[in-house]
């Protein structure tokens, strides 16, 4: 478990540290990338948790401190035409938009968004 308090703003830090922006931030959203042009985006204004919006992601990683978010259809990726978050566009998240399959999770720590990176370097 982690020490430290784990919030939108701290998990940003850490998005920064391992990816690419893809754009200056809004007020709401935060926009990544990795070497391999694999976006991720961070829902900035959200206080009961840490909520990023994900291009790939592996079933594997789940676990207690990571959970897949989707009213709609519980445990799965939000499908191509699915509203989602209006700030998600071309220019913080060109690949986050509806036009694409994207995973929704909430991440519970820190080494839980730090598991999930090392994931996506590979």
């Amino acid at each position: 478990m982690d020490l430290h308090v784990f919030t939108s703003e701290t998990a940003e830090k850490t998005l920064e540290a391992h990816l690419n922006r893809t754009s200056n931030p809004t007020k709401y959203i935060a926009g990544f990338e990795n070497r391999f042009g694999k976006q991720v985006a961070i829902e900035r204004s959200r206080k009961n948790g840490v909520y990023c919006w994900l291009e790939v992601f592996d079933r594997s990683l789940l676990s207690t401190d990571i959970e897949i978010v989707n009213r709609s259809n519980p445990g799965q990726p939000y499908s191509k035409g699915q509203s989602r978050n209006s700030n998600l566009n071309l220019k913080n998240a060109s690949r986050l938009t509806d036009k694409h399959e994207v995973w929704y999770v909430k991440f519970g720590s820190v080494s839980a968004l730090k598991a999930y990176l090392s994931w996506l370097e590979k």
